[in-house]
């Protein structure tokens, strides 16, 4: 069983790892735009937006769309925000990486997060940097995936696109891979 989760687990890792940016899996769908963070990203299928839920989340982020697998124990959430600090490119790696650790610290309490992908990218010609993160089921709680791209938008900003997929379901992990690929800035 170890093995073949492992082996799961490695082809989601190739996958994202191997995914050029251009790849459009989203194309045609709807975008969130997130203003304050000055990024947008496209909306899959079977995801929702509540403006409403948005009001009411921790400040540093400012967008969010969720999915939940009825009775599944899955789901995603994709969440946006702009980064405490505008970070230099030659930086981008070691911030998003001590951020993705800091972010699956707060979603998965006690929960050891194991580093799967680091890697350069861009955003709309902007610098970046994408990470991934897995995390074991532990404790009753379904196995999950963090992933998180920080980018340079402009001068005076930079921010952030951060994607959980909980519950160990391929499709969902792709889903939230698929909105950081759709990511551009404003």
């Amino acid at each position: 069983m170890a093995v073949v989760l492992t082996l799961v687990c490695g082809g989601v890792t190739v996958r994202w790892l191997l995914r050029a940016r251009d790849e459009a899996p989203l194309a045609d769908r709807p975008r969130v735009s997130d203003s304050r963070a000055g990024v947008s990203y496209a909306l899959p299928p079977g995801w929702g937006l509540d403006r409403r839920e948005d009001a009411d989340l921790v400040d540093a982020f400012s967008s969010r769309i969720t999915r939940t697998t009825a009775g599944s124990g899955s789901g995603g959430t994709v969440l946006t925000g702009r980064s405490g600090q505008v970070v230099p490119t030659a930086d981008l790696g070691t911030y998003t990486e001590a951020a993705a650790g800091s972010n699956a610290e707060f979603f998965f309490p006690r929960r050891p997060a194991e580093l799967v992908g680091s890697r350069a990218t861009e955003v709309s010609g902007h610098p970046a940097h994408t990470v991934a993160l897995r995390l074991p089921a532990r404790g009753g709680r379904p196995a999950g995936h963090l992933l998180m791209t920080v980018v340079t938008v402009d001068s005076d900003r930079t921010s952030f696109v951060l994607g959980i997929a909980t519950g160990g379901s391929r499709a969902g992990v792709h889903d939230v891979e698929d909105v950081l690929a759709s990511a551009r800035t404003r």
